[in-house]
């Protein structure tokens, strides 16, 4: 609201308004192919990897191109039990390395260009 203009109704966000969409366990269907929105329909999507688990949320968003993603969020126990062991390592996270191990490995620094960070 701008300055001296009095409280009401908020307005109709049209067309074009929303970047993100967020539906969370309900409100869509995954079918193939084939994404079924509340309020929106059908959709045909390109899929890149099988899903596993079960869909915990589902975000879809509009980059600054005008491209649509969606990303989904599964619930999926990926985890290995690992064989015991009496060997241990201390970690030191450090200011010229990552981190150093008491074994005398150091592990480098990562690069911004290296995890893929775009900042606006």
């Amino acid at each position: 609201m701008k300055a001296g203009e009095k409280p009401g109704y908020p307005g109709f966000k049209g067309k074009g308004w929303y970047d993100i969409i967020t539906y969370l366990q309900s409100g869509f269907s995954l079918n193939d192919n084939m994404l079924t929105l509340s309020k929106i329909g059908d959709i045909k999507i390109k899929m890149h990897r099988s899903l596993e688990g079960n869909i915990k949320r589902l975000t879809i968003r509009r980059t600054p191109t005008q491209k649509w993603f969606v990303s989904i969020l599964t619930d999926v126990e990926t985890y290995q039990l690992l064989e015991h062991s009496d060997k241990a390592v201390g970690i030191d996270v450090g200011i010229l390395s990552f981190a150093a191990l008491s074994n005398g490995t150091y592990v480098p620094k990562l690069k911004k260009e290296h995890l893929n960070i775009k900042r606006h």
